[in-house]
C-alpha cells in the first residue's frame, strides 16, 4: 500500500479511537482499497511468526486453520488464500494483537 493510503487509514484508525469514525466506515475504507489482499510469501509468514513470538501451532490456532497448512505456506508448497491472505496481512500490517482487540 502506498504511503499516503497507510497515512490515511492511520489518520482513520485515530478517529475510530476517538469515536469520530464507526469501524464500519474503516472497514469499508480497507475493502475499497484492498490493502489486506496483497500476496504474502513463504520468509514474510515465517517471519510474522518470529516477530509474534508464537509458534507455527498458535498461528494455526489463530487462523483457525491446521498447523499443516502453516508448515506447507512456510515452506513454499502452497500458499494462503481468501480469508488466511487477509489475516495475515492484517497481522504484517497491524500486529497480531489487532486480531485480538
Amino acid at each position: 500500500m502506498s504511503d499516503i493510503l497507510n497515512s490515511l487509514r492511520d489518520d482513520l484508525e485515530g478517529l475510530v479511537d476517538e469515536r469520530l469514525v464507526d469501524q464500519i466506515t474503516l472497514r469499508e475504507f480497507d475493502k475499497s482499497n484492498l490493502i489486506f489482499n496483497e500476496d504474502i510469501t513463504a520468509d514474510e509468514i515465517k517471519n510474522l511468526r518470529i516477530v509474534n513470538h508464537i509458534s507455527q501451532a498458535v498461528l494455526a490456532e489463530t487462523l483457525n486453520i491446521s498447523p499443516v497448512s502453516v508448515q506447507r505456506w512456510e515452506r513454499g508448497v502452497s500458499k494462503p488464500t481468501g480469508p488466511a491472505v487477509v489475516l495475515l496481512n492484517i497481522i504484517k500490517s497491524r500486529g497480531l494483537k489487532a486480531l485480538m482487540a
